[in-house]
């Protein structure tokens, strides 16, 4: 999955919000980015992201008067459900970390 999205500054402003499809100089970029692998355990559903988030962007930071300055960041998730209410159901108990 690839995903990119339009960073103003401001985005933090919920006046602004809505559809906006102008595109101004000073607007930046995040592409997001994820790689997922799905499995079954014991006939019981796992699942692995593996992603990244690149922003082009000096970012105001939420609620203050701060920037965060171009970066990467890089993720991880996984979930593997370990009971069922029956086999085959979807529903149990499901452990995920990030």
């Amino acid at each position: 999955m690839i995903g990119a999205y339009q960073l103003t500054e401001q985005m933090w402003n919920p006046d602004k919000h809505g559809v906006d499809f102008t595109f101004r100089p000073s607007d930046g970029l995040s592409i997001m980015a994820q790689l997922d692998w799905k499995w079954k355990w014991n006939s019981r559903p796992g699942h692995f992201g593996l992603g990244l988030n690149n922003v082009s962007f000096d970012m105001p930071d939420f609620n203050t008067d701060t920037v965060t300055s171009t970066f990467i960041r890089y993720y991880a998730q996984m979930d593997q459900q370990v009971t069922q209410e029956s086999v085959g159901s979807d529903q149990g108990l499901i452990l995920f970390a990030t």
